[in-house]
């Protein structure tokens, strides 16, 4: 029998979009394998399946059908293309990946990352990204607002958010204004204690954070700030 590689997404969902193609040039490059076959399913849809293997955030990609065949394995490396496929071609073909340079552009893009925002944009955030801001390492402090690209109050929010990262472009080497996608890293937010959307935290510099409880005007978010500043 094939091993089956398995895409578990919500139409919603902004990081499934963005890998959408990927995944389509990673059925072709399989296309017609004798070991390995690719899929995805709607798990907004089909619910039994990805609720039986813990599926939480999405996209999710599960490897089934190689090593304990009870048990799927579990996909967390990068997202483009190339990574997918060396990690097909190491466990379902026993290929060693060849190692490459790190390309500029991803070194450039991580470094922005630690930098922080860049003028009048939020950062968006992911779990590279947070864990400094979460274990005060980041060396200034931080507003992250977890938020959900399909929740109501967030788009509301949002150009006022946006407007408050302008606000505090001059103050850059003080505070950061950041936002995280929590349905794509549920874990993360639920060790943050986020149990609604939008949830706005001030991390202080040493990694120590504040719930915003106000509400959610821009006057009231930046007298938040500035009392942390």
């Amino acid at each position: 029998p094939k091993a089956t590689f398995v895409k578990f997404y919500a139409p919603w969902c902004g990081h499934c979009k963005k890998m959408a193609k990927a995944w389509e040039d990673l059925d072709k490059a399989f296309k017609g394998s004798g070991k390995v076959q690719i899929a995805e399913m709607d798990a907004t849809i089909h619910k039994k399946i990805p609720t039986k293997h813990g599926v939480r955030g999405f996209p999710t990609l599960l490897l089934f059908g190689t090593g304990d065949k009870t048990r799927p394995l579990k996909y967390e490396k990068g997202r483009d293309l190339n990574s997918l496929k060396d990690y097909i071609n190491g466990a379902v073909f026993g290929k060693e990946a060849e190692p490459e340079a790190e390309p500029k552009a991803k070194k450039e893009a991580k470094k922005d990352a630690a930098a922080g925002a860049a003028a009048g944009k939020t950062w968006d955030l992911d779990g590279a990204a947070f864990a400094p801001i979460r274990d005060g390492a980041l060396g200034k402090g931080a507003l992250v607002m977890f938020h959900a690209t399909w929740c109501g109050h967030c788009k509301k929010l949002m150009p006022d958010y946006l407007k408050l990262a302008k606000h505090y472009e001059g103050k850059f080497d003080r505070v950061v204004i950041t936002r995280y996608d929590a349905p794509a890293d549920p874990d993360a937010a639920k060790a943050a204690g986020v149990k609604s959307f939008p949830t706005i935290f001030y991390y202080a510099p040493d990694g120590a954070k504040t719930k915003f409880d106000g509400t959610r005007a821009f006057d009231d978010l930046v007298a938040f700030v500035d009392g942390k500043l």
